[in-house]
């Protein structure tokens, strides 16, 4: 075979490849474009991407004392089109938020770099630490009756997160997982 002729042929298999082959979206990193990032970069790849078990530490702050060890799970559910947060008898749809470093975003309460690492860390710490100029952030709320619990990640590695959780009885813990 000569070289013109291998040169057509890759042309060939290239001109006539798949489009949905050519346009899968595979997601490498959580800070591959960012969840806010560029069109390549939807909640449901970064949700199945998450998606896994993962171990939860809780430290208490303030007047919630001791450190609560779980193991919770995030899972992509097709029907509701949502990352699930489960884990303790749990759960509960993750929210991504629309956040861009110096904007307050769409989640009912700060979720702020400052808010979600327990350093009180900035934005600008942050992405020197690790590169990722906007960290994938999410929120979940639990209403049972008059009792309420709360909380956010944000996922800075592709295997760490870190964030808070609190309840209506003025219960508030800083979270780290990792998988």
């Amino acid at each position: 075979m000569t070289r013109r002729t291998a040169c057509l042929m890759t042309a060939s298999l290239l001109a006539f490849s798949s489009p949905a082959l050519t346009q899968e979206t595979v997601v490498l990193s959580v800070c591959q474009d960012g969840l806010e990032g560029g069109a390549s970069q939807t909640h449901e790849d970064m949700g199945r991407f998450l998606s896994g078990n993962w171990r939860m530490s809780a430290g208490g702050t303030g007047l919630t004392l001791g450190v609560n060890v779980m193991n919770v799970t995030l899972s992509w559910d097709e029907a509701s089109e949502t990352l699930m947060l489960s884990g303790q008898g749990m759960t509960a749809p993750l929210h991504p938020i629309s956040y861009n470093l110096s904007e307050e975003g769409d989640a009912p309460f700060d979720m702020s770099t400052e808010a979600l690492t327990p350093t009180g860390m900035s934005d600008g710490d942050v992405e020197s630490l690790n590169g990722c100029a906007n960290a994938p952030r999410y929120y979940w709320q639990v209403d049972s009756g008059t009792e309420k619990s709360w909380g956010g990640f944000m996922f800075y590695e592709n295997d760490r997160a870190t964030g808070f959780m609190a309840n209506s009885a003025g219960g508030s813990r800083n979270v780290f997982m990792t998988r």
